[in-house]
């Protein structure tokens, strides 16, 4: 086996002019450098632009890329679940996607989701092992918890019928804790600390752990804690230890 690197962002797109000094354009480069030093083969994103777009066709010209379906809304300033891979060793033999809802083939939202949210998939053929996987990246919805859960029902029933015998990837960020510190007090956060950016755990994440699949980061060796947050609102090592480990690879 020639092992190979997987890397998920969630992006922010890159219209959001009220970010400020975080505005794509102040990022791009951070990001990318951040790529190349990780050097990873096939990436995720999630809350992909046009924008972006442009900044990765400089950045990424080894990597080709499966757009996906559009999220959010349809226009310009849609968002998408986009896969990118290094076309040096990979070939997608089939890709495909829906919508996070009881209503999948159609753009369309569900259950208590506030945004219309969408997982693609890519078939993907390892040219140096001569072997077949599935690739996933999806992105749950940030407020509605009815709608983390049966969407992750959702996804672990489609990836179902699609893999077969093949192993599979699961990427994305999943706007779910996979753990709280077991004294966590919800109704004493930190200044500035939402409820709504402090979800639920262990919800989203059991559906597919109960599935069958495996966490990588626990996987890898690493432990549970209270500062180990994927999502920190720009803030990096300074936001609060909340355990907002939303963005998984399983």
């Amino acid at each position: 086996m020639i092992p190979f690197k997987v890397m998920t962002f969630n992006i922010r797109g890159s219209y959001f002019e009220i970010d400020g000094d975080n505005y794509w354009i102040y990022r791009a480069d951070l990001n990318a450098r951040t790529i190349r030093k990780y050097a990873p083969d096939i990436i995720s994103f999630q809350e992909f632009q046009q924008g972006n777009h442009d900044s990765y066709h400089l950045y990424l010209d080894d990597y080709d890329y499966e757009l996906g379906l559009v999220t959010i809304d349809d226009s310009e300033f849609g968002m998408y679940n986009t896969i990118y891979w290094r076309r040096e060793r990979f070939l997608p033999r089939d890709v495909g996607g829906f919508y996070i809802s009881p209503t999948p083939n159609e753009f369309s939202t569900g259950w208590d989701s506030a945004l219309i949210r969408a997982c693609n998939w890519i078939k993907f053929h390892d040219a140096w092992t001569q072997t077949d996987f599935i690739y996933v990246n999806l992105h749950l919805d940030h407020l509605g918890e009815t709608a983390r859960v049966e969407g992750a029902k959702l996804v672990v029933e489609k990836i179902n019928t699609i893999h077969g015998d093949l192993p599979v990837i699961i990427t994305g960020d999943f706007n779910s804790r996979a753990w709280s510190p077991p004294d966590e007090d919800i109704n004493n956060l930190p200044p500035n600390i939402l409820p709504e950016d402090v979800p639920p755990a262990n919800t989203a994440h059991k559906v597919f752990t109960d599935a069958g699949y495996a966490d990588t980061y626990i996987l890898a060796g690493h432990e549970e804690h209270a500062d180990t947050n994927t999502f920190h609102n720009f803030m990096g090592e300074a936001y609060p230890p909340m355990a907002v480990r939303i963005d998984w690879i399983l």
